[in-house]
């Protein structure tokens, strides 16, 4: 069966020739492997692949033949592929077929070829998906059935049939039932052999407040603009991938306890802007001086040996992506989730663009949507994959015009868009340095000068996990992201008494009958 559309490759390579822009601006973005199918020549690959490299990295508005000529010129075992293929005479054929009013239409039809050869290799039959018959009448049915699917529901068409396999043997989605107290008295019992805690946070008293960091539970941290939103979430996600940091007070290296499988998606920084806050955290050293290069060196070794550390544990992953829509992100979190069997997600931050605005309005078959709801789907998305992969969830959201930093009551209502969206999450706060006000508030437990000034406070308003809500005021070394947690207090300034929690990191050990 030829799933390689020869034809369509040709109408998309003089296209892109003419309006290279559209790599980047297409609703539907083509790489490298779209072009190659095993069994065939590298050519339309190597073609793809010249036109990219000279619009991304040399600017090009347009392409000409003669440029691709050229510039493959320059790697002899690619050109000779090129000229083997008659390429120079083929670019200047091809060019009369460009046209960019019909670029989606040959990307999408290039893109599901190569999902299909995909869906293909790894075993699935393409039947119900794309078939082929040697009867006119029916071969047309076939190939306007195909037309007419989007990769989405291609992709959900082989969702169904694995999730149909899970719901009919029991892979990870068992359902039970019973009669309420049946196993009371077992469940009891396990409370006071192992109370029901997640791994440690950052802070002993977030051990107690939230339990820990469980898996299936899920956090929403709100703020301002550059209030550390994303830091934050940063250093969190680190705190659980190492499993030591160094003290510079004793000069020596601690426990962290286990490193623990974490994915990190960033919608808005590289990954190499993001590791040198990584390795401020673990090493201690000042961010600004690590990027400044200004260090000693002791403090180089330091910095050097946090970086070793983290390519051992090998359990912190980074994914950037600018350009997301929420079947992306499910993606991305489900294959890491089943091949990497990550525990903890943390997501940059939920807002809208153009390409969940399209999703959504295409799922919800073109009804006017506000934006609000619009938020709240991504979100209930979001935390519906933390309970069916069970998995930590942490993402954030901004704040809206009118938050007023002088309130008496921090809540949903302060969000942008959709106050609603913290109904799906277990826990959720907002971030704000203290104000004036509530320092003042606080006077009466600081006053005694044994702790450092709070710098911050989460205003802790959704809280599943226990009975503790109100203000947790914290102090966080801004140039390394490590952070104290202080004490916590009623809205009003009244101090809460919450007991500090060491949460201990045991090795999972599996146990087999025979």
């Amino acid at each position: 069966m030829e799933l390689f559309p020869t034809k369509d490759l040709c109408y998309a390579l003089a296209t892109l020739m003419k309006e290279p822009s559209l790599l980047e601006e297409s609703k539907i973005r083509l790489d490298r492997n779209d072009f190659y199918t095993k069994g065939e020549s590298k050519f339309h690959q190597i073609i793809f692949a010249a036109i990219n490299n000279l619009y991304l990295k040399d600017g090009m508005g347009k392409i000409e033949p003669a440029n691709i000529d050229e510039y493959l010129s320059n790697y002899p075992t690619m050109y000779e592929t090129f000229e083997q293929n008659g390429g120079i005479e083929f670019l200047y054929k091809i060019e009369e077929i460009a046209n960019p009013d019909s670029y989606l239409r040959y990307a999408t039809r290039i893109r599901k070829f190569s999902l299909l050869r995909d869906v293909q290799e790894k075993g699935f039959s393409l039947e119900g998906i794309y078939e082929v018959s040697e009867d006119p009448e029916l071969n047309s049915h076939y190939q306007t059935k195909f037309e007419q699917l989007s990769i989405d529901e291609i992709i959900e068409h082989y969702e169904r049939i694995v999730n149909d396999f899970s719901s009919k043997f029991g892979i990870g989605h068992d359902t039970e039932g019973g009669i309420a107290g049946q196993n009371g008295m077992d469940l009891l019992r396990s409370f006071l052999e192992e109370p029901q805690y997640g791994v440690a946070t950052c802070g002993l008293l977030q051990n107690t407040i939230f339990r820990g960091h469980q898996k299936g539970s899920s956090m929403l941290r709100s703020a301002t603009t550059n209030a550390y939103k994303s830091r934050t979430a940063l250093a969190e996600a680190t705190d659980l991938s190492i499993s030591k940091w160094f003290n510079w007070e004793t000069k020596q290296w601690e426990s962290k306890g286990n490193s623990e499988k974490v994915l990190f998606i960033s919608t808005e920084m590289e990954q190499e802007k993001l590791e040198p806050t990584i390795w401020a955290y673990i090493s201690g050293v000042k961010e600004e001086n690590i990027r400044d290069g200004a260090w000693n060196e002791e403090e180089y070794e330091v910095i050097k040996e946090s970086i070793e550390h983290l390519n051992e544990c090998s359990n912190f992953f980074i994914e950037y992506i600018p350009k997301f829509d929420p079947q992306t992100i499910n993606s991305v979190i489900k294959k890491y989730a089943v091949q990497h069997e990550v525990d903890y997600v943390y997501f940059d931050y939920i807002h809208l663009n153009f390409e969940i605005m399209i999703e959504i309005a295409n799922k919800t078959k073109g009804m006017s949507t506000r934006e609000d709801m619009m938020l709240s789907i991504f979100a209930a998305g979001l935390e519906e994959l933390a309970k069916e992969y069970n998995f930590h969830l942490s993402t954030s959201t901004q704040l809206n015009g009118n938050f007023d930093p002088a309130s008496d009551t921090f809540d949903s209502r302060m969000l942008r868009g959709a106050k609603s969206m913290a109904d799906k999450f277990t826990k959720a706060c907002i971030m704000n340095q203290p104000t004036e006000k509530e320092l003042k508030q606080i006077e009466h437990i600081t006053k005694d000068g044994f702790r450092k000034l709070p710098n911050m406070v989460w205003h802790i308003y959704k809280n599943r996990e226990s009975k503790f809500k109100g203000r947790l005021y914290l102090y966080i070394d801004f140039d390394t992201m490590r952070m104290t947690d202080l004490f916590m207090t009623d809205n009003n300034g009244k101090q809460i008494n919450v007991p500090e929690r060491v949460l201990e990191s045991v090795e999972a050990v599996e146990e087999y009958d025979f």
